[in-house]
């Protein structure tokens, strides 16, 4: 009995190996990943802007959110103290509140002329994870979750949906 449970398994383990389709760009990065368990590619790993923008599965989440405008007229003028800090965004293109929130706060951020390459983007599973890349420093529980750090240590993060607006909300962080 035991055996033919084991078998079953690795049966299923294989099976889905053989099954996942995984394609990448040319720097690793930008991982779109068969998910038999929801029937659908999603994004998995590391992502930068133009791979999240252009992917297959996110494309239509950018499209979607085209018409949202950033109000920065609440930063100051020439206050650059958001480029001093390091954002990761942790998100899952499966997820409605990241098809949502990330274009707006990608949109947020090149209002603010803020170094897009400073924004580190992981795409997660439906148990918030990627293989080989360890989250749980972060304590990942509900996706988006944007986190702002300076120096290394973190000052705020964002979670799901801002508390007021995402621009207050980076405000509020900004003025710890």
């Amino acid at each position: 009995m035991k055996i033919r449970i084991f078998a079953s398994i690795l049966f299923i383990y294989f099976t889905q190996l053989l099954t996942a389709q995984i394609t990448f760009d040319a720097k690793g990065m930008n991982q779109i990943v068969y998910d038999s368990i929801v029937d659908n590619d999603i994004m998995l790993g590391n992502f930068d802007v133009e791979g999240m923008r252009d992917s297959k599965v996110f494309k239509r989440s950018f499209k979607e959110e085209e018409n949202y405008t950033a109000n920065i007229d609440m930063f100051m003028p020439g206050d650059n103290s958001l480029n001093d800090m390091d954002i990761t965004i942790v998100m899952a293109s499966w997820c409605p509140d990241s098809q949502r929130e990330v274009p707006r706060m990608i949109k947020v951020l090149e209002a603010l002329d803020y170094p897009m390459e400073m924004v580190k983007i992981i795409a997660v599973n439906r148990q918030k994870e990627v293989p080989n890349i360890d989250l749980s420093a972060m304590e990942i529980k509900y996706v988006p979750t944007f986190i702002f750090y300076k120096d290394g240590e973190e000052l705020g993060r964002i979670v799901e949906m801002p508390k007021q607006s995402l621009e207050i909300d980076i405000i509020n962080i900004l003025n710890k």
